[in-house]
Formats: C-alpha cells, structure tokens, sequence
C-alpha cells in the first residue's frame, strides 16, 4: 500500500480551487499542487492543508482532499499564534492522518 501524502500549504487553495483564485498564487503553491496532482495519479492517496478561505472542511478538488486549518485573521494578534493558529493545525494534521507531511518553507508570513 502506498504512503499516504499530505502537503501543507496554506495559501494553496487558490490553485487548487478556481472559485478561490481572487486571493492570489504563487510560485510554492503551485508547485505543491502540481507534486500533489502527480503524486496522486501514481497511486498514493494525496491530501492538503491550507488555510480557512471558507471552503468545506475535506472538499475534493482534483482528486485532493483538502481539509482547512485556520483563518489568516482569527484570534487576537500575537497570541493567536498559539491559538487558534497552533491548536488548529495540530489538530487538521492528526485529521489528515497522513504518514508522510510535505512542509515548504517558501511561502510568505501570514498576518
């Protein structure tokens, strides 16, 4: 059985999801789409976590289930760092349940 995949981006629901492309794209989060898309058609179950932009918590979007962290602008600036900004993403993580994480360094702070 293949190991399943996930990719944590989380500006790269605008790729993914056209509906969503107004909040902008970028190199990374086309690149982490694009792996994700690949590495799905050879076999491995893939999955992403990326930001709340108010999309269905594990909406499929070509053939990747998604599955939605945080807000960029929920919580109280400075602590929100631990929560919810923390707290969320440990939890989607575990949600995911993947035995692989792909993690870029590459994307920009988020507020």
């Amino acid at each position: 059985m293949s190991p399943r995949i996930c990719y944590v981006g989380l500006e790269s629901l605008p790729v993914l999801a056209p509906e969503f492309e107004q909040h902008g794209i970028g190199g990374e989060q086309l690149q982490q789409s694009l792996l994700a898309k690949v590495f799905f058609r050879r076999g491995f179950p893939v999955s992403m976590v990326v930001g709340d932009y108010g999309q269905h918590d594990g909406a499929i979007w070509d053939a990747v289930q998604v599955y939605k962290a945080y807000s960029a602008r929920e919580g109280i600036p400075v602590a929100r760092f631990l929560h919810p900004r923390r707290t969320k993403l440990c939890a989607v993580l575990r949600r995911a349940a993947a035995d692989v994480y792909y993690v870029s360094c590459a994307a920009r702070a988020r507020g």
